[in-house]
């Protein structure tokens, strides 16, 4: 039962790992993420779903910021953003290894 409770854990912040540095790559260069996630997903929609979990939660929270404000403001909102994924996974990688250990 720990086993896959800790696995869990670690999946999600193994996710939240990979959506903080996408949101840093969308800090630095709007442009470049964008492009990026494109270039990702391009002309397969099942790809979509298989990088979704990896990229989509950032991609769609930086590209609603970045529609709504100026470049200012969804910089700071996007650095917001990072640190509640900081917290977050650090939240998780401690619950992973408690549950890990066990």
């Amino acid at each position: 039962m720990y086993v896959a409770i800790s696995i869990v854990f670690g999946l999600i912040g193994f996710f939240a790992t990979i959506n903080l540095l996408y949101s840093l790559i969308f800090i630095i260069s709007f442009t470049i993420a964008n492009g990026f996630y494109r270039w990702l997903v391009k002309e397969a929609e099942f790809l979509e779903i298989i990088y979704f979990p990896l990229f989509g939660p950032t991609y769609s929270v930086a590209t609603r910021i970045y529609e709504r404000s100026n470049w200012f403001v969804a910089r700071l909102l996007l650095i917001c953003y990072s640190i509640l994924l900081l917290l977050l996974l650090i939240i998780f990688f401690i619950l992973f290894y408690k549950f890990a250990v066990r």
